[in-house]
């Protein structure tokens, strides 16, 4: 299953939707961590790679493979260096910087893969059935 967003200031809301229309029989607070995890790291793609620009894309692929849900999330933001950002540690403020942490917690793995066009992140999610 795959969806292409465009960056807005709605996006999550749309992202939550393709969720709920294409997770069925996983518990509920499996789908919630998919939903807040995935969130971030679309609300951060938004801010930091495109800028808070509206109207780009972002296409999200969601693949269900035994006890794991696969998102593989494409940006065509500048090509990043997650070694910049990944490793550090966040102190919450005002102004957030807790959005890869909250990833971190709730995902089996967390990857940002610079590419030529842009950046690939994969979430994997496990724990999903009751």
């Amino acid at each position: 299953m795959s969806i292409t967003l465009k960056t807005n200031k709605n996006i999550q809301k749309e992202f939550r939707t393709f969720i709920d229309q294409n997770l069925d029989g996983f518990n509920s607070k499996a789908i919630e961590n998919i939903k807040i995890a995935t969130s971030e790291a679309l609300q951060n793609i938004y801010r930091y790679g495109y800028m808070n620009e509206d109207g780009k894309p972002i296409e999200i692929h969601l693949i269900v493979k035994n006890e794991a849900i696969v998102l593989d999330i494409y940006d065509q933001a500048d090509p990043c260096n997650p070694e910049k950002f990944m490793n550090k540690k966040y102190i919450p403020s005002e102004s957030g910087h807790m959005g890869i942490n909250i990833i971190k917690k709730l995902t089996k793995s967390f990857k940002i893969f610079p590419e030529e066009h842009g950046n690939h992140t994969q979430l994997i999610f496990s724990d999903l059935h009751n």
